[in-house]
């Protein structure tokens, strides 16, 4: 039974408004699959981490050792231990979201060119390698969102911006640093050496590894990666173009408050009304908090 059928039989509302929500509830899906399936292509192996925290996980069952986990309580820096820390201020200026986004990629950097500089692949371990990553990794999981977060919500247009060029920014780092052969050959190393680890630490070094192959690294050096490359980085411009586009969208549809039955009044009160020939209509966009709670309510 379709939705049609299912809220006919619920409610007997409006046909013709609720075809319009089915097509605004398949816009939405599709476009926001199309966002995640882009925006997981623009991240390098640590970004991406980052971005996979927000999708569930489920728990290890097996475990190898009963080793000290690395990735319980010493996997996170010391100033996360004593939750809570205090929450973001969202008080960024355009300088300050170029400038905090330029000295978290430069300290990003500096960690990888340290690890190469000080520890040879026949040294490297989980402890000297993996570890200062994921440090790094959950300082960027406070930081990097925040920063990306102003292009969606904020009403200063140099804001957005500076947020756009800051998402880019993180891009193309990512990608370099996905496709640094020097910090996966010391990974690779870790994971060649067999070394025993918790589930969870082994399960981290397992990601690590396959994340720079699959930005590459399986790929041989020369024109082939150095394609691959170049298809990344279009696919971080079209994806960051794409979400330009829609959070800019200013589309919409009038509909009559008859149509508009079932939707809560608060949400109709703030709907803008028309004049002239769209004299008593009110004007629903296509804006996502609009549209999913528009569209939820009618089916």
């Amino acid at each position: 039974m379709d939705f049609t059928h299912i809220t006919l039989l619920q409610s007997g509302r409006n046909l013709a408004l609720l075809r319009v929500s089915r097509s605004l509830v398949l816009a939405v899906v599709l476009l926001f699959s199309a966002i995640f399936v882009l925006a997981s292509s623009r991240f390098s192996p640590r970004l991406a981490s980052i971005v996979g925290q927000l999708k569930p996980v489920k728990p290890s069952t097996s475990f190898r050792n009963s080793s000290r986990p690395l990735s319980t309580v010493s996997m996170a820096p010391a100033r996360y231990h004593s939750p809570p820390q205090a929450p973001p201020t969202f008080t960024a200026t355009p300088s300050s979201v170029i400038e905090d986004t330029k000295k978290i990629i430069e300290r990003a950097r500096n960690l990888e060119d340290s690890l190469v500089k000080n520890i040879k692949p026949a040294d490297a371990t989980f402890a000297n390698v993996l570890l200062p990553m994921a440090h790094d990794e959950n300082d960027m999981g406070l930081d990097v969102p925040t920063l990306g977060f102003y292009q969606s919500v904020s009403a200063n247009k140099a804001l957005r911006d500076a947020s756009r060029e800051a998402d880019q920014l993180f891009s193309d780092y990512g990608i370099d640093s996905a496709m640094r052969e020097d910090v996966f050959k010391l990974v690779d190393a870790v994971s060649k050496a067999g070394e025993r680890l918790d589930s969870e630490s082994e399960r981290y070094l397992e990601k690590a590894r396959k994340g720079y192959i699959k930005y590459g690294l399986g790929i041989p050096a020369g024109p082939k990666r150095d394609r691959f490359k170049e298809i990344k980085q279009r696919l971080s411009e079209i994806s960051i173009k794409f979400s330009k586009t829609l959070n800019e969208e200013n589309g919409g549809l009038w509909f009559t408050p008859e149509e508009l039955a079932g939707v809560p009044q608060d949400l109709v009160s703030g709907f803008k009304k028309g004049e002239d020939d769209h004299a008593g209509k009110l004007w629903v966009t296509f804006k996502y908090p609009v549209c999913q709670r528009r569209c939820s309510s009618t089916l």
